[in-house]
This record gives C-alpha cells, sequence and structure tokens, in this order.
C-alpha cells in the first residue's frame, strides 16, 4: 500500500494534468428542481424510445411509453453541493424505473442514508451501500436496486465533459466492507465510464456510450452490449445509450490491462483492491468509437447494483482517486 502511495504521488508529480475532484460530501440527485416527480410537477417523458433494437426488459416501456408513470409518493431529491458549481452526482434507481408501485421517479427511485440505500462521504472517497433486510417491502418484487456515485458533464463534473480526451488514467482503491446473502450471483460493483463523440449527433445530443466494468460480480460471463433507453427529458443521461459490459476478468484478457476481480465472498470482505485503469486502452478496446476518433469523457462513475435474492445487502468504499492526464508518447 504505501509503494502504491509512493508511485501515485510519483505519476502525479509527473503528469501533464491532474482533475480536480469535488469534495466527496458536495453531492446532489439528477434533477433540477426537488418538486419534479411530484404531483405538481410530472416528469417528462420523451414520446418514444431513441435506441433501437429494444432489449426485452424495456419493450413495455418503450411500446407502451404513454403510460410510463411521471408522478410518484415521493422525489427524494437530495442536495448537499451547497450551490458550488463542481459536485458529485447521485443515481438512485430501482428498476423497473417507470412503474407506478416504484417509491420515487428514474433515477431517484430510494431514499438514502435511511439503512436502505447508504452514501457516506469520507475524507478521502465515498462508501456506497444496499440493503433490503431492513425494508424487506420497499423493493417492488422482481424490483433491482442501484446507487451511482460519479462526476457527470453538465451536472456537476465541467461544462462540456468532464474529461476533454481520453488520454487519461484514473487510480483508485475499492474495499468491500460487508456483503450478506445465500445468492449472491446479482450482487456486483461497477465503474464505468460515459464517452461521447461528435459524430452521428441524435439530436442535440453528440454520440455517446457507456463503457462498463464489473469489478466485483459473481456471474463472471456478464459481457454484452445493450441499448439502453432513458426516456427521462429532465434527466442528465436523457435519452440513453448503447452500453458495452466486460467484467475485470476479461478485460485483462483482452484489453491488455491487468484488472482484479474481486470475489463476491465472505472471504473477501475487509480487503482492498487497487484499480490503475488506462482511459484510452478502455475506450479503445471495449468502445465502438475508432482509435482515432476524437472522444471525450462525459461521465466517471462507481457503483453498486443488487439483482437477487431481496433479502441481501452489499457496501464498499471507493477511495484515494486520482485521474491523470498521460504525457505525450505515454
Amino acid at each position: 500500500m504505501i509503494l502504491l502511495a509512493i508511485l501515485l504521488q510519483f505519476i502525479v508529480a509527473h503528469a501533464e494534468m491532474v482533475l480536480d475532484l469535488p469534495p466527496y460530501d458536495h453531492y446532489r440527485t439528477d434533477f433540477q428542481w426537488s418538486e419534479i416527480g411530484s404531483e405538481q410537477y410530472p416528469i417528462r417523458i420523451a414520446p418514444q424510445c431513441t435506441f433501437f433494437p429494444v432489449e426485452d426488459w424495456q419493450k413495455s416501456l418503450c411500446e407502451h411509453i404513454n403510460q410510463a408513470a411521471r408522478t410518484f409518493k415521493n422525489t427524494f431529491s437530495y442536495n448537499t453541493q451547497n450551490n458550488f458549481a463542481r459536485y458529485w452526482a447521485l443515481h438512485v434507481n430501482d428498476e423497473p424505473a417507470f412503474q407506478s408501485t416504484n417509491w420515487g421517479p428514474p433515477g431517484q427511485s430510494l431514499p438514502i442514508n435511511t439503512g436502505l440505500v447508504t452514501v457516506e462521504p469520507l475524507y478521502n472517497g465515498i462508501r456506497l451501500g444496499l440493503s433490503n433486510e431492513q425494508f424487506p417491502g420497499f423493493i417492488p418484487p422482481g424490483g433491482t436496486p442501484f446507487i451511482g456515485y460519479g462526476l457527470q458533464a453538465d451536472h456537476g463534473g465541467g461544462c462540456q465533459n468532464v474529461l476533454p480526451h481520453k488520454r487519461f488514467t484514473i487510480s483508485f482503491y475499492v474495499t468491500l466492507e460487508d456483503i450478506q446473502g445465500d445468492d449472491l450471483v446479482g450482487d456486483s460493483i461497477h465503474f464505468w465510464i460515459q464517452t461521447q463523440t461528435l459524430k452521428n449527433p441524435i439530436g442535440r445530443y453528440p454520440n455517446r456510450e457507456m463503457l462498463w466494468l464489473f469489478l466485483g460480480e459473481k456471474n463472471t460471463g456478464a459481457n454484452a452490449s445493450i441499448n439502453w433507453n432513458w426516456p427521462v427529458i429532465d434527466s442528465m443521461f436523457y435519452p440513453g445509450n448503447p452500453i458495452h459490459f466486460m467484467t475485470a476478468s476479461h478485460f485483462s484478457q483482452q484489453c491488455g490491462q491487468q484488472v482484479e476481480q474481486i470475489p463476491l465472498t465472505q472471504d473477501s470482505v475487509g480487503k482492498t483492491y487497487f484499480y490503475h485503469i488506462d482511459i484510452e486502452k478502455m475506450v479503445n478496446c471495449m468502445g465502438t468509437f475508432g482509435p482515432k476518433e476524437s472522444v471525450s469523457i462525459s461521465g466517471i462513475w462507481f457503483a453498486l447494483e443488487n439483482n437477487m435474492p431481496r433479502l441481501n445487502s452489499i457496501k464498499a468504499s471507493f477511495t484515494n482517486v486520482f485521474v491523470i492526464e498521460k504525457k505525450p508518447g505515454q
């Protein structure tokens, strides 16, 4: 651990640019106004989905988009950023996100820091957690709770992009702090980036895609590409984008970087894992944009997901994040 810290200090000292991160306790949820999703201010839904073919789990949404829920019992809006220009964004969701049985709107489906969803700033990072043990009836049947914490362009992470190009590396530590349940196949720990290019613009948005890396995932065969539709006009993720998934083990085999897979078992609780990821290699390996194409980074995210069974929990911390520009020739 000490040698890694020294190595990071050396890299920072010789870097072209080090991204200035917001304080970890400055965060806010998706919608601009706290009332969005209420009876008075329903969320705005686009008249149709954008990305085809539509995935099976989103067919009901896209085929009956006029029936998507627009008002909810709660809005679950949180804002601790105190009007600072730079802050972290929160995405707290429960799939299916557009059903009326959810307690809150898409991207703000669940309350935080009530025992169900944990968002706990640390002096050097963030602790995230999901648990349904204290609230077994809160998640609708078949629901998939999710918590994401990240830097997003036009939402506290920068005006047009988080990083102006892909020639950066990111380093961070992940500590698995708790995991409970008899069947942990659905639990996962994510790191993902959102990339964008001016090629083939969609409406007023540049062409975008998400590159999604499973750092901890019991189903080690989870590699796929999907079309993710997110027709919430008020959301930072509107209208969605293609997503390309890859597990850490497959990433190590295919992308020329060694990335450790976190075993989601009790034996891993309390262990800390170090990651140093070359974003340029990640984009060139996982994405569909050409290696010579001009690509910027519009999102950098850490997340947890809990698919099944309902009565289990997962908690992890993400700390000592450094985003560093590579020197020419590296």
